[in-house]
C-alpha cells in the first residue's frame, strides 16, 4: 500500500518541477538587437576551432560591452544603449584577424541622446566597416541597417590567420645558391673546366694571337709597367703630375750619341791648339 503512494508522489513532484536547461549556451529564442556570427571561410573552415576566450566588444569613450563566443558561432548582444560604437572581435594569440565596424545606435530621430533609456521599439541601429587609423566620420561599406524591434545578423569579416610564432625554417638546397661564396667558386669551376673546351673551339689564328698575348704578359703587363713608368716610351705619370722631368735612361741613344759628338768636338779642337 505504501508503495503505490510513494510512487504517486515521485510522479507528482516531477511534473511539478520546472525543467532545467543542462546547456547555458542554449536560451530561449529571441530577438536581440546586434548578432554577430562567424561563416565558414577558406582562412577558418570551422570557427567553433576557436578558444574560450574569443569574445566580441562594442566600445565607447565611458561604455564597454561585450558578448561571448556562443557553440552556433555567434555573438549576441541582446539590447544596446544609444551611442556609437567600435565593434571588434578577438580571438586570442592564436585566432585570426578581423574587420573592425563601427555600429551606431540612435532614436528615431536619428540623435544619439536621449532623456533617458529608450524602448528598443524606438531605436535604429546601423552598422558600417571602419578601418583603423581613419578618422571616426570616415565611413566604409554599410553592413546592415535595421529598427530596434527586427534586430541586425551581421558576418564578420576575416582578414587572415594570425601568425603569433615564427615556424623554423627547414634546409632547402634553393638557399645554398643564394649564398655569395657558393656563387663565387660555381663561376670560379666554370671558368676552370669552361676555359679549355673554349680554346680547343677557337679559330686556330684567334688562338695563336691570344698565346702570343700571353707569352708578352698580356694586358696585365702593360698595364703595371705604365704604372711603373717603364714601357710607353719611358713616360712616368707620376713624374709627369709632379713637375719634374723624367730623367734619361743610361742606355738611351739621344745620351750616347751627345757624348760621342762632345768628344769628337773637343778632340778636334785639341788638334787645332795643338797645331
Amino acid at each position: 500500500m505504501y508503495l503505490p503512494i510513494l510512487s504517486l508522489l515521485f510522479l507528482s513532484s516531477t511534473l511539478a518541477s520546472p525543467s532545467v536547461n543542462p546547456d547555458p549556451n542554449i536560451r530561449p529564442a529571441s530577438n536581440p538587437l546586434l548578432t554577430l556570427t562567424f561563416p565558414p571561410t577558406s582562412v577558418l573552415p570551422n570557427p567553433q576551432i576557436l578558444g574560450p576566450r574569443t569574445y566580441a566588444s562594442l566600445k565607447t569613450a565611458n561604455r564597454t560591452l561585450t558578448a561571448l563566443f556562443r557553440r552556433n558561432s555567434t555573438f549576441v548582444f541582446e539590447d544596446v544603449p544609444l551611442g556609437s560604437y567600435l565593434g571588434e572581435v578577438w580571438t586570442g594569440a592564436a585566432g585570426v584577424n578581423t574587420v573592425p565596424m563601427r555600429v551606431d545606435v540612435v532614436g528615431l530621430d536619428g540623435k544619439f541622446s536621449a532623456a533617458g533609456d529608450i524602448a528598443r521599439s524606438s531605436k535604429k541601429i546601423s552598422i558600417w566597416q571602419t578601418f583603423r587609423g581613419n578618422d571616426w566620420d570616415n565611413k566604409g561599406e554599410l553592413l546592415a541597417q535595421a529598427s530596434g524591434i527586427e534586430g541586425v545578423v551581421v558576418n564578420v569579416q576575416v582578414l587572415g590567420a594570425r601568425d603569433v610564432f615564427e615556424k623554423r625554417g627547414g634546409f632547402s638546397p634553393t638557399s645554398l645558391l643564394k649564398n655569395p661564396m657558393i656563387l663565387i667558386g660555381i663561376v670560379a669551376m666554370a671558368l676552370m673546366f669552361g676555359m679549355p673546351k673554349l680554346m680547343e673551339n677557337m679559330d686556330p689564328e684567334m688562338r695563336e694571337e691570344f698565346e702570343k698575348q700571353q707569352r708578352a704578359g698580356g694586358t696585365a703587363t702593360s698595364f703595371a709597367s705604365a704604372l711603373t713608368g717603364q714601357g710607353s716610351g719611358g713616360f712616368d705619370p707620376a713624374s709627369w703630375l709632379a713637375g719634374s722631368a723624367a730623367k734619361p735612361s743610361e742606355g738611351d741613344p739621344t745620351k750616347n750619341g751627345g757624348t760621342t759628338r762632345s768628344s769628337g768636338t773637343e778632340s778636334k779642337g785639341g788638334k787645332k791648339r795643338r797645331a
